[in-house]
């Protein structure tokens, strides 16, 4: 075992490594994103707006957003700011 993450909402789904951050995204069956330090192993964001369950998730390779893809809503954009600061 190599880390253990906080409690998530609901299961997750999916799961996306920040390019530039050491920063870890894990989608939720609840429509959430939660955003995870990958050094102190604790929460360092969410986002709730996706109104369906998260079937993927992925950085833009800059790093400056999110992309998930939710199961009745199409792909849904994620800034920076609710993960980063």
């Amino acid at each position: 075992l190599q880390m253990t993450l906080q409690m998530l909402p609901d299961w997750g789904t999916s799961l996306a490594m920040h390019p530039t951050e050491n920063v870890v995204a894990v989608g939720c069956m609840n429509g959430s994103a939660q955003f995870y330090d990958l050094n102190t192993f604790r929460r360092v964001g969410s986002w709730d707006g996706a109104g369906s369950g998260v079937w993927d998730l992925i950085f833009a390779p800059d790093g400056s957003k999110a992309f998930v893809a939710t199961r009745k809503h199409g792909i849904v954009t994620i800034p920076a700011d609710v993960w980063s600061g």
